[in-house]
């Protein structure tokens, strides 16, 4: 996963990306995560595989600066990213 697998070594994020996880796998019967940690990457930037993992990212990425004082006064996403934007913005 790049630069979200050297984000996991911060607390914040972890948590958020495993709970995302959790509740990923809960609902599709599989972990992003250990989905990502054994495809090629080339099968991973699959559209199917790559935008789970990009929300994944995202929603950690947004916990981690929330947990630093950091808020968004707007957001906006596009395809996959509109719901990464709808969670920054507290509506999911």
């Amino acid at each position: 996963m790049g630069c979200g697998e050297t984000l996991m070594a911060v607390p914040v994020y972890r948590e958020a990306v495993l709970e995302v996880d959790a509740l990923f796998q809960a609902l599709s019967g599989y972990s992003i995560l250990e989905k990502a940690q054994t495809l090629s990457a080339e099968t991973l930037r699959e559209t199917q595989h790559a935008q789970p993992v990009t929300f994944l990212i995202q929603v950690g990425i947004v916990k981690l600066l929330e947990s630093s004082g950091i808020w968004p006064s707007i957001v906006t996403g596009h395809s996959a990213g509109e719901v990464a934007s709808a969670y920054a913005a507290g509506l999911l």
